[in-house]
């Protein structure tokens, strides 16, 4: 956000992942805040302005802790391998790989709707209209509406054998993603 970086830590101890935290620290730099500890396995985040949301891949939980610091309230349970969380003002969205599909539920906790089923769907970013993510084994970078509805595929071929889909982001034009090979790219929004 404008005034600090955040980050998950899967653990501390070799083979304990149930010590990981949710962590920032100031741009400027400084001495760095836990925000949650605990944590099972902590590994997408995603932040909005009054909030920091994560998944503990450990056990499948989706949390959210005030960007100062607090209580943590978990949002959503069940999902499992979250490769990426985005938010907007109502909803989290998130690519669950081993559920093999993308879905949202309400920024305040709730009902988890599925926007569509993708074999191994990674990264995630949304816009006014729409979610966006590439799906790994289909080599694809593909879109659906916020609400659900059809899957439309934006890029094909993609992530060849063993290089992956590394981010994805959109602006007003565009979505944009990153290859584990050091390939930036972009595709025209539809």
């Amino acid at each position: 956000d404008a005034s600090s970086v955040y980050w998950t830590t899967a653990g501390t101890a070799a083979g304990n992942y149930n010590d990981g935290t949710v962590m920032k620290v100031a741009l400027g730099g400084g001495s760095a805040t836990t925000l949650a500890g605990s944590r099972n396995y902590p590994f997408a985040i995603a932040v909005d302005g009054a909030s920091v949301y994560w998944s503990d891949d450990g056990n499948g939980v989706v949390s959210k802790v005030a960007r100062g610091g607090g209580s943590v309230t978990v949002l959503a349970t069940g999902l499992m391998g979250v490769a990426g969380l985005a938010v907007d003002g109502a909803s989290v969205y998130c690519s669950a790989a081993s559920n093999k599909t993308v879905v949202k539920f309400p920024i305040g906790g709730g009902g988890v709707t599925t926007l569509a089923a993708s074999p191994s769907p990674s990264g995630i970013a949304v816009d006014a209209t729409r979610v966006y993510w590439a799906d790994l084994s289909a080599s694809t970078v593909v879109t659906v509406l916020r609400g659900g509805g059809s899957v439309t595929t934006l890029a094909s071929g993609q992530t060849p054998e063993g290089v992956g889909v590394e981010g994805i982001a959109v602006d007003a034009t565009s979505v944009y993603w990153v290859t584990g090979d050091g390939t930036v790219k972009k595709v025209a929004k539809p």
